[in-house]
């Protein structure tokens, strides 16, 4: 019997301003089906199964840049504060990664201004370099700008 190697799970921040109040943000943010609708990297989202927005909810969809497909489950989804969390289920286009939770949750700035602060967790499938995890922190910020 084989025992499976596990690298050391990495994590980083992103961030995000927005210039609109922070319930329309949520709403947005809150419609994990939707996201296509106002994220212009995201082609053809769409909640697969029985099409309800809910925790286990997997949405699928094309990178608008790759034409890659990924798959994403809805893990968690709190109202009150204003966060949602999901796993990734697939990523061809990052051979590294077994398993990638990502988390967003928005704050208020001011009237008409909300931050948006997300955290990435990977879980790698093999050794990544410090370089690599720069990298991929550095593009996963740029997703957002």
């Amino acid at each position: 019997m084989t025992e499976e190697i596990t690298y050391p799970d990495f994590s980083f921040p992103y961030y995000a301003s927005f210039t609109h109040p922070v319930e329309t943000v949520w709403s947005c943010i809150e419609d994990f089906g939707g996201w296509g609708k106002w994220f212009p990297h995201l082609a053809g989202m769409k909640l697969i199964g029985d099409g309800i927005d809910k925790i286990g909810a997997v949405r699928v969809f094309k990178s608008a840049a790759t034409d890659i497909t990924y798959e994403e489950i809805l893990r968690a989804k709190d109202p009150i504060e204003r966060r949602i969390e999901f796993g990734v289920l697939r990523d061809p286009a990052i051979p590294f990664i077994r398993y990638q939770v990502c988390s967003a949750q928005v704050f208020p700035k001011g009237e008409n201004e909300t931050q948006l602060v997300g955290e990435v967790i990977v879980t790698p499938a093999c050794k990544v370099s410090e370089e690599t995890k720069a990298q991929y922190a550095t593009l996963m910020q740029g997703v957002f700008k």
